[in-house]
């Protein structure tokens, strides 16, 4: 009923404190099985990169105004002159997976129809005008509209 329920809480908190553990899972049931379901996605070669480097990569990674061909093409020089060579190979790996998906999503999207497309492609823009503003935010405006957006 909205009313503070602190009382409430104590004695349900209470009450819980003294079943025994087979009661605890008459109630609840059984204890949930621990599961390793964390993974690493990020690729060998961004782990390992300088900070510099990373940056340099971020920046046309993230260029969502650059055209994927001109992104892959500056990728390349920056790999071809910034990476080791496992770092090289694993780029090469990780960019023909990337293209492979890319083309999957091209795929189906010219499956959509006409006004799939017209929807898909305006929250497309939605989107990347909201990178531009959310780019905006400042450290003091992030503690300002915390928990607004």
């Amino acid at each position: 009923n909205g009313n503070n329920c602190t009382q409430e809480q104590k004695m349900t908190f209470d009450l819980l404190g003294t079943l025994t553990p087979e009661e605890r899972t008459v109630v609840f049931g059984p204890p949930a099985i621990p599961v390793e379901d964390s993974f690493d996605t990020v690729p060998m070669f961004i782990k390992t990169m300088t900070p510099e480097v990373k940056k340099d990569f971020d920046k046309i990674w993230t260029d969502s105004e650059m055209k994927d061909e001109d992104k892959y093409k500056k990728l390349d020089e920056l790999a071809s002159t910034k990476f080791s060579e496992p770092q090289k190979a694993n780029y090469k790996t990780w960019l023909e997976e990337v293209k492979k998906a890319k083309k999957a999503v091209d795929d189906r999207i010219t499956k959509l129809s006409t006004q799939a497309k017209d929807i898909l492609k305006r929250l497309i823009e939605v989107r990347a005008q909201e990178q531009k503003i959310m780019a905006e935010i400042t450290p003091a405006l992030e503690v300002e509209l915390q928990g607004l957006i």
